[in-house]
């Protein structure tokens, strides 16, 4: 029956999560080098309550069509891809047979092309999963001057990144968020956090050197009051 209804529910374009999975402990790590470019790992820990059958697993990828590269994961053969406009959902199988209650440990990763460099950069987790212990760590040229890890409201849209920014430095400034580890002189950070709810979304933003000043100053520029004062200042200097 559950394969009937998620073969019907994909044709919608809505994929039912495989539920009888438990993730004791998953690890994300993203690194950036010199020319802005992104390599992400990420490697799950699962523990299946029962063998899945095959299409009922899949891991969402946040690439669009011919963006960016897939990495082949090195423990599951691939079946098939469906891209969109802004994430690839890769459906995959096991390479070895498993074993209910056993360890299963599933890695799988990609590169992002390269971006603009920016004072400020944002990572987030979606737990989809019942999930022990998730961990993430952002490794970058440079120096992170500071860094808060939050939880997202999952039926709240991102509406910009100076929204997220910008509630990212009230968090920083109230002491509400988590402050993730900084570790090698500040070139690396780790935010661990136990027990995500599933179907909550966590959001991390971290700052490089002066990053923290540089979008205090944009966001004060782009409020109503400093707006109203330049345009004031326009009108009177006619």
């Amino acid at each position: 029956m559950r394969h009937w209804l998620r073969r019907t529910l994909r044709q919608y374009g809505l994929e039912l999560p495989f539920r009888a999975v438990i993730c004791p402990r998953y690890v994300k790590t993203i690194e950036i080098d010199a020319a802005a470019r992104v390599e992400v790992t990420v490697e799950r820990t699962l523990v299946f309550l029962h063998e899945p059958a095959p299409g009922e697993l899949c891991d969402v990828v946040p690439l669009a069509d011919a963006e960016g590269e897939i990495h082949e994961s090195p423990d599951s053969h691939e079946l098939h891809r469906t891209p969109g406009t802004k994430r690839t959902t890769v459906y995959w199988t096991p390479r070895d047979p498993i074993t209910p209650y056993g360890l299963y440990v599933h890695k799988y990763g990609w590169r992002s092309p390269a971006y603009p460099a920016e004072a400020a950069l944002y990572t987030e987790f979606r737990c989809d999963t019942r999930t022990g212990v998730a961990l993430i760590e952002v490794k970058a040229p440079g120096t992170f001057e500071a860094a808060v890890a939050f939880r997202w409201p999952p039926w709240r849209r991102v509406r910009s990144v100076q929204s997220l920014v910008k509630h990212a430095l009230n968090q920083l400034e109230t002491s509400q968020g988590q402050q993730p580890e900084r570790l090698d002189d500040g070139s690396r950070l780790r935010w661990t956090f136990v027990g995500p709810r599933v179907r909550e979304r966590y959001a991390c933003v971290a700052f490089h050197e002066q990053g923290v000043t540089l979008w205090q100053n944009r966001i004060e520029a782009s409020s109503l009051p400093a707006r109203m004062r330049r345009l004031l200042k326009a009108v009177t200097s006619f």
